[in-house]
């Protein structure tokens, strides 16, 4: 409802003048009036398609990240997060398109709430044991993967603190490799685990790494465990 400035009557939709006092609208209440002309069923389908896909792009590419960023765990919080995300986007950008301060303030509040959720739950799984369990549990399911050309992780375990990586290394058998060499490698993995932030973060809750590495024809090459006081 709008009123005239100058004698407080109620104005007629889209009035240039006011028919009580024959005032002149002032242009703000005239784009006010504009503002809040109904939009017809078929721009509001539009507006709430265009919104509706627009959401489900910025949902799934925030789920791509978001995996890749977590190491691809925790599938079904993902999605309760991704529900919020979806629909704060969707709420916020109707209410764009369909000048609805309501739905663009309850998306705005959706959002927010998205973000704080999505920044606490990132930092628990990366900094709770929690977190990291769930990491490896996600590593065991997914293998065997293939590292590169050469190595491939044939298993992944975990029984209380105790992870169990075995590799396969296709194209090394067991006595292709000299003492002083089986020496060189050993070193050099302990040197590299301890570069690898995963492995670090694993061992930062005290877990202890063992490795073991096969040769192509299934030999034992070597086995090495680490724990967070070597990498020190």
């Amino acid at each position: 409802m709008f009123k005239c400035d100058k004698c407080n009557a109620e104005l007629e939709p889209n009035a240039k003048f006011c028919t009580t006092c024959g005032e002149k609208v002032s242009l703000k209440i005239i784009e006010n009036m504009e503002s809040e002309k109904p939009v017809s069923k078929v721009k509001v389908w539009i507006f709430k398609s265009i919104a509706f896909f627009i959401a489900l792009i910025v949902f799934t590419i925030a789920r791509l990240i978001f995996t890749a960023i977590n190491g691809g765990t925790a599938d079904g919080k993902l999605a309760m997060g991704g529900i919020l995300l979806f629909y704060g986007v969707y709420a916020l950008l109707s209410g764009i398109f369909l000048k609805d301060k309501e739905a663009r303030k309850r998306g705005g509040w959706v959002l927010l709430i998205y973000v704080v959720a999505s920044i606490a739950f990132s930092y628990f799984l990366n900094n709770s044991s929690f977190g990291i369990d769930e990491q490896i549990r996600n590593t065991i399911n997914s293998t065997p993967i293939k590292i590169d050309k050469d190595t491939e992780l044939s298993k992944v375990s975990m029984n209380g603190n105790n992870v169990t990586f075995k590799y396969k290394l296709l194209n090394i058998a067991k006595d292709d490799i000299s003492y002083a060499d089986l020496q060189t490698f050993k070193q050099t993995i302990k040197t590299e685990l301890c570069k690898d932030k995963e492995f670090l973060k694993m061992m930062k809750h005290d877990k202890i790494i063992s490795t073991y590495y096969y040769g192509k024809y299934n030999g034992l090459i070597s086995n090495i465990t680490i724990s967070n006081r070597e990498c020190r």
